[in-house]
């Protein structure tokens, strides 16, 4: 069994940080079947097949985590930094073609600037800090 994956977060300039904006916008079940899926992918790594993931034709180290709950088709982009560690981008519910394109496009911003400044633009630790 492979050692557990490391687990990053996109942090925008200013802080924010796009995946866990988008799960706080999910109903509960949804964001427990993508924990669920995050979850997978921290023990899994890139062992980790379809239909529960796949890669991104045409955007190189982009890749989806895909989730289902009912009709809902959810996704979580992510990508790989070269250390091994699988940086969570952002999510969407899939609803048309359109949609996903322009979110693939922001995608391949966000992976870039993880990979080129990762001590700036991805977070691990996200419990909260005390005083």
């Amino acid at each position: 069994m492979n050692p557990p994956v490391r687990i990053g977060f996109f942090r925008k300039e200013g802080g924010r940080i796009p995946l866990l904006l988008w799960l706080k916008s999910l109903p509960a079940i949804e964001r427990e079947d993508i924990g669920d899926l995050i979850d997978r992918l921290e023990r899994e790594g890139n062992e980790l097949s379809a239909p529960a993931t796949a890669a991104l034709a045409g955007y190189p180290n982009l890749f989806e985590l895909r989730s289902r709950v009912g009709r809902v088709r959810l996704r979580v982009f992510f990508c790989w930094l070269p250390n091994g560690v699988a940086v969570l981008l952002d999510g969407l519910r899939k609803t048309d073609a359109g949609e996903q394109q322009r979110a693939l496009s922001r995608m391949e911003g966000y992976a870039q600037l993880a990979k080129a400044n990762p001590v700036r633009h991805v977070i691990y630790d996200l419990a909260p800090r005390g005083n």
